[in-house]
Formats: C-alpha cells, structure tokens, sequence
C-alpha cells in the first residue's frame, strides 16, 4: 500500500482470533524495546505528574486562594497525553516497521507524525464532546420535569422509568462512540509510519467491520484488565478512609493520605497502562494490515560501485 494509494474497499473480513494470536505476539516478541519506547515519555510525565498533583494538593488545602490554578490543570493533561502519543507512535513503528527499521530512539524529537497523531485524537475527542454534550446532557433537561425538581414533587414511578431511560439513552451513546472511534481508528497506525491515509480511508475500510473489530479488542484487552486490577488490588497502599475516618481529619491529612496512591498510580499503575496499550496497539495493527493489505515500504538499494573504481 505504500507504493499505491489505500485501496477503496478492505480487503477481507477482519480475521478475529488471527488479531488476538497476533497482539500477544508482537508484545511478547518487541517487549526487550518497551523501556527504549516509555523512556522519554516517563521522563516527560512524571514531573507533570508532580506539578498536576501539586496543584491539585494547593486547590484541596485552599479552595479559596488558589481556584486559579485550576487553569493549568488542562495544559498539564496535554503534556502528559503528548507524552502518552510519543509512546503510541513508537510502539506503531516498531510493530509495523520491525525492529531493524522500527526501533524507538531514546530520544526521538517531535516530528510530523506526532503532531498529525496528535491532531487526529483532538479531532476525535471534540466529535466525542459533542455527542456527550448534544445527545448526552442536553436531552436530560426534558426528562427533570418528568419527575420533579424537588422532594414534595417527586414522582416516585416517573422517576423509576426515566432513571430506565436515562440508563437506555447513555448505553445508546456509548455505543455510537464506541462505533466511531472504531471507524476512524486506522488513521493512528497510518500517522505512524507517514502513510498518505485520511478518516475516509479508515471509515472505508471498517465498513462492516466493527463487530469483529470490537471482538478483537474486547478479547485482547480482557485478560491484561484482570491481570492489572488483580496485580493493583495486591500492591495499591491501603489509602481508602472511611466517611467516619475522613469526618476526624483535616484535608491536609487526606491529601496526605492519598499521596500513596498517587506515587503509585505513577509507577506501578503507569507501568502496567504501557503494557496494556502496547497489547491493544498491537491488535489496531494486525487489523490495520488485514483490511488494507499495508507492507513497509522496501528500503531503497544502495547505489552500485563502479568495478573500476574498487581500489587499485
């Protein structure tokens, strides 16, 4: 595909089980390159992860003088989500390039393909924001008056049927969330490697697709969720208070308390969160090759030597 632009139609129907078999293997088979990927990003997040915990310890202490800040929190989130993307577009690269082409620099500059990677999920997470907000918050002005704005009003019937239908509507939306986001994913692995591929492309080739696309990943991404909460339920600090701990300390106290959690939540959570997206990376792969019949590029031949010019 890399000679040819992307063709009209995929391929072939998304081979389920030959994705999932293909995910772990690539894990497995590029894990010795996972330090070389998250070396940067961790060295770029982890002290945003400090400034964002601190500002959110100093908006906790004193809500009053230092809202503020709160400003910053966003900025911070897009530090660390770039951080997230230099990790993404690594981890692509090897497992599309191989690792004789594909290996991670330990220091890879921002180029081209990190900002398109980064513009695309920007896209996506406003597609994302108008469907909460428009099909999502919105309608739930209509369905207050249906149950009462206060207790001496509250209908307890309606409330139980529109508690139904809120829940339906939510599941509804989620569901077409889950369903674009699927129907654009195969712009990620096409940014990577500088493919010319656009969110038509990717709409195109999914057509017909998305259940056994959502297969794959549900049965991908099953086994590494389980083994996270298992391995966090066995290391995380035991920080959680009860509402009758909390009434006898101050928030100093509790955000102290939580400090724990947050030092783990950026190690060992962090650790644990590459590992999982390396494992679903691997399988928007294996899917992005199946449908679009995509190959590296082959690497151009050295120019020959003139026979006459070899050393006299």
């Amino acid at each position: 595909m890399t000679e040819a632009a992307p063709p009209a139609e995929p391929l072939q129907k998304l081979p389920v089980f030959e994705i999932v078999g293909e995910a772990y293997g690539s894990f497995f088979r590029y894990l010795r390159y996972l330090p070389q990927a998250a070396l940067l990003p961790v060295l770029l997040g982890a002290p945003v992860y400090w400034v964002y915990w601190q500002i959110l310890r100093r908006i906790a202490l004193d809500p009053a003088g230092s809202g503020a800040l709160g400003l910053l929190l966003f900025p911070l989130y897009l530090l660390l989500f770039f951080s997230f993307i230099i990790f993404c577009v690594a981890w692509y690269r090897l497992t599309l390039l191989g690792a004789e082409r594909g290996r991670p620099p330990l220091f890879p500059m921002p180029e081209r393909r990190h900002w398109r990677f980064l513009g695309y999920s920007l896209l996506i997470f406003v597609i994302y924001l108008v469907i909460v907000v428009f099909l999502g918050v919105l309608p739930l002005g209509a369905i207050v008056p249906l149950v009462g704005q206060d207790g001496a009003n509250l209908n307890p019937a309606a409330a139980v049927g529109a508690g139904l239908l809120v829940f339906l509507w939510w599941l509804l939306i989620l569901c077409l969330i889950v369903f674009i986001m699927l129907r654009l994913s195969f712009v990620f692995p096409a940014a990577a490697v500088d493919e010319d591929y656009a969110l038509h492309n990717s709409w195109a080739h999914t057509k017909g697709q998305v259940l056994r696309f959502f297969a794959a990943l549900f049965l991908v991404s099953f086994p590494p969720v389980v083994a996270i909460m298992i391995i966090s339920l066995a290391t995380t600090p035991d920080f959680m208070m009860s509402p009758e701990e909390q009434a006898t300390m101050d928030p100093a106290q509790i955000m102290a308390q939580m400090e724990d959690y947050f030092l783990y939540s950026v190690t060992v959570g962090y650790v644990l969160g590459l590992c999982y997206w390396a494992i679903v990376i691997g399988a928007v792969v294996a899917a992005f090759k199946a449908v679009t019949g995509w190959y590296p590029e082959p690497e151009p031949a050295s120019p020959a030597v003139p026979a006459d010019s070899l050393g006299a």
